[in-house]
């Protein structure tokens, strides 16, 4: 049986028999998976000034110590090769102008993109925004703080723990954006700990912050709701239209119903498909209010091309969909014009059209399936949330003095 081959020969001091003239340094090896060569590094920084064997076997063990920490943490000394990657936290502007190429050393930055090219083909397009958005205030954060190029085996966990407070403190993010960053930052160390490129992940006991004010979309009275429906109708059929499918239909409006077109309606089982591509979690079918149903039949949508948006650019299905912003900012323009709350959002059609069904007697498990919720419990605690816990025994059998 052959010699098993090591890894990695820890750091030792070599004194030179103890003469004080000679060059003392600390040798360590290390093997080169490109060459399966055990590599010798030698450290002879910091010996020469030092004037006596106690201060430079004092010298020796700092370096030793450091050496063999980073050794075990994963690190290795060809992290310090200059590479090229491809800079995926650059802002588009930044990379439209200067590229997107950009050396590096096998620091933190160097995973980070890493990891984002991977993740690129396997997330949706609005999940890699986000990973890619949080990573980018981190790096930013360890660049004002002047460690650009540092290791990621280096950031530890007291190092998170002040960023953090950044977040909460500067940023004045709140406890749920908080606990989105640190698990994001925590699967990116997942992540390099399942490719051996180290061993420890330093996101645990991070500070949360202080949940603020409720800033979600808030469900309409059913009056509001019907006066603006019927004030949009009058001023732009297609943003009625829009929120009136997110209302009947429970359809989210970013890419499921903005990038919905004719051919996902069928007139024949009165659904619409949410394909997989544009789904928040999995495609979908969504069965049609009487009214729902009544409405697209009156646009003669049938009559347009299958692969045409239906919420075109031409105010009708078209070859060209509306920006992501373009229903927010039309919707909440229709809402001032009526002095409505500011927390009636695009999202209160959905959250009112699901808290209508639920106050017109329909079971949960309808419910959970209108609103595409994997389980009942994830739709009890979203009414719970809207509209707190209904008690009929509370409102129409408690008894009077």
């Amino acid at each position: 049986m052959g010699r098993r081959k090591v890894k990695f020969v820890l750091p030792r001091l070599n004194n030179c028999g103890g003469d004080l003239k000679k060059e003392w340094y600390v040798e360590y090896s290390y093997r080169d998976e490109r060459n399966d060569k055990l590599e010798r590094f030698r450290v002879y920084e910091g010996f020469k000034p030092l004037d006596s064997a106690k201060k430079r076997y004092e010298h020796a063990q700092s370096i030793i110590n450091e050496i063999t920490e980073r050794i075990l943490s994963g690190w290795t000394p060809f992290d310090l090769e200059t590479i090229v990657v491809n800079n995926n936290i650059a802002y588009n502007i930044q990379a439209r102008v200067y590229g997107c190429r950009e050396k590096t050393d096998k620091n933190l930055f160097y995973y980070i993109n890493i990891f984002l090219e991977e993740k690129k083909p396997l997330l949706k397009k609005k999940t890699h925004q986000d990973y890619t958005s949080k990573l980018r205030i981190l790096h930013q954060w360890l660049f004002a703080k002047g460690k650009k190029d540092i290791f990621a085996q280096d950031i530890t966990n007291d190092m998170l723990a002040e960023f953090c407070f950044y977040l909460i403190n500067e940023r004045k993010l709140e406890r749920r954006t908080i606990r989105d960053f640190s698990a994001r930052i925590s699967q990116l160390y997942n992540w390099m700990i399942k490719k051996g490129f180290t061993n420890k992940n330093p996101v645990y006991d991070l500070p949360e912050g202080k949940q603020r004010a409720d800033h979600s979309a808030q469900p309409m009275t059913k009056d509001d709701a019907k006066r603006l429906l019927n004030h949009m109708k009058k001023q732009d059929e297609q943003v009625y239209l829009f929120c009136a499918m997110i209302f009947y239909c429970a359809i989210r409006p970013g890419t499921e119903l903005r990038l919905l077109k004719v051919k996902d309606i069928n007139f024949f089982t009165n659904t619409i498909t949410i394909r997989e591509e544009n789904a928040k979690t999995t495609e979908g079918i969504i069965n049609m209010p009487p009214e729902m149903m009544r409405i697209l039949k009156g646009i003669k949508l049938s009559s347009y091309d299958r692969e045409f948006y239906i919420f075109g650019k031409e105010k009708k299905p078209g070859p060209d969909c509306w920006g992501k912003n373009y229903f927010r900012l039309e919707h909440n323009k229709y809402r001032d014009e009526l002095g409505l709350p500011k927390e009636y959002k695009l999202y209160s059609w959905k959250a009112t059209g699901a808290i209508l069904f639920a106050m017109s007697g329909a079971p949960l498990p309808a419910i959970r399936d209108h609103l595409r919720h994997t389980h009942t419990t994830t739709t009890d605690i979203y009414l719970s949330k809207k509209i707190g816990k209904q008690n009929d025994y509370v409102k129409n059998k408690f008894p009077k003095l």
